[in-house]
């Protein structure tokens, strides 16, 4: 009992140390840890969990399957993110696959490669059908091999996208269709205390469907910004410092550089620097955490039919600490400042926290919750500047029917509450997900 009571006080210790960060850094941020590598060393974190036995259930010769087919049934009552009696409420029903296949080809070179798909039926308002498949965000093929002492990691992660409740800067709108790709390369080299890393990713955008950017727009119908002058690309170079604190924590300094080219003249591009320190590892045998900070500066170009000229450089930061409290509870905290790319601004400033949750309640039955809370800043200035706070909740509890079939029931709470007025909205959800595991 007193070894998990000091368990929690450093929990705690750590979160309001990462909080005092926080308040103290009040600047906005960009996106350097997101955007750069992830440490060396927690990448063999996960690649060792990826070969964990009880993460498969299908296996043939060396390649390890997960299979998984589900339905969900939903209830929401605003699809539109409308404000008040504009909001139109429907059923949604969502079939869905999932495939996750891992060959470990050699003692250390693997081939990882994981979809998810789905299609989502709505009742009420059939025009909101899925127009394609929907491919979820951690669909990924990952290819791990060694050459010598470095280690090369090759990925392609795609996805296919519809909910516009994700995005913080959207409201007005019932879907926000976009594809989204990063193709890359890392490398890393591990000299024993010191781990040197670096590599390239391209990214692409692609709206796939049109539609003014804020309801704002819609009513105004006179700014001409729509989801397809989104359009973009993004190639960025990175690299790493890393020395070795102890054999599970890593600190070091990052660096990347990108420039964004936007297909259509609604945007503006941008080159952006960036530059930081962090810090990755468990300080306890049951806490992990890890923390990224740094500054970055972002030069965006003029003429872009958003009338924006903003430049920014600031503060970024992403701080998070995870604790196993138990076999039974597990919970996350996480702060952090970054700058997402602008929908009709150059960019939006967002800070946040976020905590989190899983609770294994009795046997088979298992509660998983998240709240957070985020403030939300356009860049340029004018009627259109928006500025607004996002409050979020959501609780979901899974039961295993039977060895291989899982129900579960959620709830998920959705408030925002803008500057402009037009652009409030409030959203509540309730699903019932059934799921078939091979």
């Amino acid at each position: 009992m007193r070894y998990y009571f000091q368990e929690v006080v450093c929990f705690l210790r750590l979160a309001v140390v990462f909080a005092c960060v926080s308040t103290a850094m009040a600047q906005y941020p960009a996106g350097l840890s997101s955007t750069g590598p992830a440490s060396a060393f927690r990448d063999k974190q996960e690649q060792e969990q990826k070969a964990a036995p009880g993460s498969y259930n299908l296996k043939l010769g060396q390649v390890k399957f997960s299979i998984g087919l589900g339905i969900r049934q939903e209830y929401n009552d605003n699809v539109t993110l409308a404000r008040g009696a504009e909001r139109d409420a429907d059923f949604i029903t969502t079939p869905n696959v999932s495939l996750n296949a891992f060959w470990p080809f050699s003692k250390l070179n693997t081939l990882d490669f994981t979809i998810g798909m789905g299609y989502s039926k709505y009742w009420k308002n059939p025009e909101l059908d899925s127009q394609s498949i929907l491919i979820s965000p951690d669909s990924m093929l990952d290819f791990n091999v060694y050459v010598g002492d470095i280690r090369f990691n090759i990925y392609d992660e795609l996805s296919i996208q519809e909910d516009p409740s994700s995005n913080p800067q959207l409201s007005g709108t019932a879907k926000f269709r976009r594809l989204e790709n990063a193709i890359g390369v890392k490398a890393d080299l591990d000299l024993n205390k010191i781990v040197l890393g670096g590599g390239f990713e391209h990214q692409t955008f692609k709206a796939l469907n049109n539609g003014s950017v804020t309801a704002n727009d819609q009513t105004n119908g006179t700014s001409g910004r729509t989801f397809s002058g989104l359009d973009h690309e993004v190639d960025a170079l990175f690299g790493q410092v890393g020395y070795k604190v102890n054999p599970k924590m890593l600190s070091g300094i990052r660096a990347n550089y990108s420039q964004t080219k936007y297909t259509g003249d609604q945007q503006n591009n941008s080159t952006s620097t960036a530059l930081g320190a962090f810090l990755d590892g468990q300080p306890t045998r049951h806490i992990s955490a890890a923390i990224s900070i740094g500054y970055q500066m972002q030069e965006f170009k003029t003429g872009g039919l958003i009338n924006d000229s903003s430049n920014f450089n600031s503060y970024i930061f992403e701080m998070s600490v995870r604790h196993e409290l138990n076999r039974f509870y597990s919970h996350n905290v996480s702060f952090n400042r970054y700058a997402m790319g602008g929908i009709g601004s150059n960019f939006t400033e967002i800070q946040g926290i976020d905590y989190g949750f899983t609770w294994v309640l009795i046997k088979d039955t298992t509660l998983n919750g998240n709240a957070y809370f985020q403030t939300v800043k356009n860049s340029g200035s004018g009627p259109d500047a928006e500025s607004a706070d996002r409050y979020g909740f959501s609780v979901k509890a899974v039961y295993e029917l039977f060895r291989s079939w899982d129900l579960g029931a959620g709830y998920d709470f959705l408030l925002k509450d803008s500057s402009i007025p037009v652009n409030d909205y409030l959203q509540n959800r309730v699903y019932f997900d059934l799921t078939y595991n091979f």
